[in-house]
């Protein structure tokens, strides 16, 4: 399973003025980059998540990724398998989480951490 740092969730489900259907969840998480002589160091990457229920999956992580300036700032690890597919026109791959793999590692209390 690959480890990374969650950094946001997002869901939606509607209908565009077209008429075109849509609906989703994606998670956007921290991962190495691959390193070389020129860049090195983090990036994020967007993972398909299935639909909007899939949300669900992550309501144990949203006290961690509110924006409050009263909270010290605590990661939230995720580990996930994952596969790669390259879109129809084949000019960008598409990466789609498998939701039955998804572990949350959530940080731990500060009297937890004292112990």
């Amino acid at each position: 399973m690959s480890r990374y740092i969650l950094k946001k969730v997002l869901s939606n489900v509607g209908k565009m003025d077209n008429g075109v259907e849509y609906d989703f969840c994606r998670i956007e998480c921290e991962m190495p980059i691959r390193e070389t002589d020129n860049a090195f160091g983090f990036g994020t990457r967007l993972f398909e998540v299935g639909t909007h229920e899939n949300i669900k999956l992550f309501d144990a992580a949203r006290q961690f990724l509110k924006t409050n300036p009263q909270l010290d700032y605590a990661p939230v690890i995720i580990d996930f398998e994952y596969v790669e597919e390259m879109s129809s026109n084949e000019k960008q791959t598409r990466y789609f989480a498998i939701p039955e793999t998804i572990k949350l590692i959530l940080p731990q209390p500060r009297q937890a951490q004292a112990q």
